[in-house]
């Protein structure tokens, strides 16, 4: 008497995360046209498993929720949205069905740090939405950058002051800062002269510094932007020889 082992192996039927989805109703395994077909149960398994994307996106908006203009948001065009998508491979068992999947490649990536535009008459309450590394879990991101309006030096002229022809009374916008779009910049803004009245320093109630000493009609200093950029600095004139009392 002889005995004999024939071993009977299944092989796998490998899937790239590239390969075309397949057709419910098709074979599992091409060289077996009557074996097990694809299904749309297993169809999904294979899909939602061998890729996956993980979206940045980042909303700017001004301080009242409305969104920022897309004309002003030029530079990051193609950064407000971006995403980044894993894929692996796998391998089906063509009799019954099980569906093993391979490691992701990469298993990490990066968003890059994007800077955030400079808007006039604006500041900004993040300078960048930073770098973030992320896996296939990390779900979906969504950044929010807020620009906030900046105040105004605003010049108050007592009622029956004549202010002479050519003098621009008008506010005048904080300056942005070059370097910084979350701060205000270093204010070069002349307060006007206007005769028979000083400008007054809102803090401390006295008169301004004349830019140039000794010759208040070339102008005055501005005091310094206040601890809230976003609040206005108004600038009241008083008539020459009264007494003000500043009330904060």
């Amino acid at each position: 008497n002889q005995e004999y082992k024939v071993l009977v192996t299944v092989n796998p039927i490998p899937v790239t995360p590239d390969d075309a989805t397949p057709t419910p109703d098709t074979p599992i395994d091409p060289n077996n046209p009557t074996g097990p077909k694809w299904t749309p149960e297993l169809i999904k398994e294979l899909e939602d498993g061998r890729k996956e994307e993980v979206k940045r996106t980042i909303n700017y908006i001004y301080s009242d929720g409305t969104p920022v203009p897309a004309d002003k948001l030029t530079d990051v065009a193609d950064k407000k949205e971006k995403t980044l998508t894993f894929k692996r491979s796998a391998t089906i068992n063509p009799v019954t069905g099980k569906i093993t999947f391979g490691n992701w490649t990469p298993d990490k990536q990066s968003f890059e740090e994007v800077t955030s535009p400079k808007i006039d008459g604006y500041i900004v309450d993040r300078a960048t939405v930073p770098a973030k590394e992320v896996t296939e879990t990390a779900g979906d991101i969504t950044e929010v950058v807020v620009y906030k309006k900046l105040g105004s030096y605003v010049p108050v002229v007592p009622e029956g002051v004549t202010v002479p022809p050519g003098t621009d009374t008008t506010a005048k916008v904080y300056p942005k800062n070059p370097n910084d779009p979350t701060k205000p910049g270093t204010p070069t803004t002349v307060i006007p002269h206007i005769p028979g009245v000083t400008p007054l320093n809102p803090s401390t109630g006295k008169p301004l510094e004349p830019v140039t000493p000794g010759r208040p009609e070339d102008g005055y200093k501005v005091p310094p932007v206040p601890t809230d950029p976003t609040q206005d600095t108004n600038i009241v004139y008083a008539k020459d020889g009264s007494q003000v009392a500043i009330v904060h």
